[in-house]
């Protein structure tokens, strides 16, 4: 038996050779765009400009946004279709060093891809954290609403679905961001009398660390540490629950933990029959959480919900205030929450998880049409959001979300942008 050392590269060596080629060709198309539609976003202008097909705008947008490996080669078209992607720029008016900056990243790229030894799907689904074929996408969905519906019966508890959704404005110091949370969850049930179950843990992040967004987000040295939050509506006596928006048999069954420790809220609804659905609506707001602007070229920006209950689909939005600059529309990841002893995992060694969904954008208010019900009430929450951050609806012009059927329990949901000036 041969006991020495393999000389393959790991999966993770593999997924990690191609972070800096793919970030270089993410940046060159990311600066083609800066200078060739620095108004636009969105691949529909992208088609428009350079005069390609959607489904190559749509790939080339996504290439541009992505902060990682994984959101490259998602998307990384084939030969012809990079092909066809450098003579639409060289119709335009690129500047000549920015066109040759992509040609050369692009070929940087190839290289490695070709070195790595395995197909462009394999090394996607070892950087995405799941294979990436049409049979495994459609196993994985189907195991995922299995699990949904095995955890629902073990916990005594599920939901239709959930809206959380974050507002970022300008902060009134200068260069800083504020930050408000609103969750709407629809079809909230208990199955079965049990233990209380914690239906709201208020938790603000929002991190601004170089190369990645795992950062530790208690640290109280932090030269922004955020502000204590603050609720939506100030006269509401079981903040951050909004009462008006919530179901009234929910609000009676809703309290505190008896030790007074946390500012957790907790289901009781032991005489509450299973066949009662009901709504659920909360949100809060933290003042100077973090910066605007990149201090270093890498910089990212991220916001994260945790899955803590079995829901059906959970809709996890952002909305920007006009004035907030970023260096690109957000993108996600997922991430388990949990490692094999049972703790919670340090988010510095995260345990990624297939997504299987794409970040797309959407209007102020724009309610998915599964939640179409909820139109009127989650347009009430954003404006109470907006009010509580000292704006309006109007001035939140900019709006994305991705849409997770089935999301694992004890799993993580990220939505992540690059800083401006990065």
């Amino acid at each position: 038996m041969n006991d020495s050392p393999s000389t393959h590269p790991s999966f993770t060596d593999l997924a990690s050779s191609l972070d800096a080629p793919c970030a270089a060709f993410s940046e060159a198309i990311r600066r083609i765009a800066a200078v060739l539609m620095p108004e636009d976003s969105g691949p529909r202008s992208w088609g428009r400009r350079l005069g390609i097909d959607k489904d190559l705008a749509w790939k080339a947008y996504r290439i541009a946004q992505s902060t990682d490996a994984a959101g490259v080669l998602s998307v990384l078209p084939g030969a012809k279709g990079l092909e066809l992607l450098a003579k639409a720029i060289e119709k335009t008016d690129c500047p000549a060093a920015l066109l040759e900056r992509f040609g050369r990243e692009r070929d940087a790229l190839k290289a490695q891809l070709a070195k790595a030894g395995l197909d462009r799907e394999t090394l996607c689904a070892i950087a995405a954290g799941g294979l990436d074929g049409p049979a495994e996408r459609s196993i994985r969905q189907r195991t995922r609403a299995a699990a949904r519906r095995a955890a629902a019966l073990m916990w005594g508890v599920e939901a239709e679905a959930g809206l959380p959704t974050f507002l970022v404005a300008p902060s009134r110091k200068p260069g800083l961001v504020d930050l408000a949370f609103v969750n709407l969850v629809e079809g909230f049930r208990r199955l079965r009398p049990g233990q209380p179950w914690c239906v709201c843990a208020p938790i603000f992040s929002f991190e601004t660390e170089p190369g990645d967004f795992e950062a530790n987000r208690h640290d109280e040295s932090a030269p922004h540490a955020p502000e204590s939050g603050r609720h939506l509506v100030a006269e509401d006596p079981l903040e951050p629950i909004v009462s008006e928006l919530t179901d009234p048999v929910a609000r009676r069954e809703i309290h505190r933990h008896p030790s007074g420790l946390t500012r957790a809220l907790y289901y009781h609804g032991e005489g509450v029959p299973p066949s009662h659905r009901m709504r659920l609506a909360w949100g809060e707001v933290a003042s100077a959480v973090g910066s605007m602007d990149a201090l270093k070229p890498d910089d990212l920006a991220a916001v994260h919900v945790a899955m803590h209950l079995p829901v059906s689909v959970t809709y996890f939005g952002v909305l920007f205030h006009q004035e907030v600059r970023r260096g690109s529309d957000p993108n996600a990841a997922l991430f388990a929450t949990l490692d094999s002893t049972g703790r919670r995992r340090a988010f510095e060694e995260p345990l990624r998880l297939p997504i299987d969904a794409e970040v797309l954008p959407m209007a102020f208010g724009e309610t998915p049409r599964r939640m179409s019900a909820a139109r009127s009430a989650y347009g009430d929450l954003l404006r109470l959001a907006a009010k509580a951050l000292g704006h309006s609806a109007k001035d939140f012009n900019a709006g994305f979300r991705i849409s997770v059927k089935n999301p694992p329990q004890l799993s993580t949901l990220s939505l992540r942008w690059r800083l401006a000036g990065g």
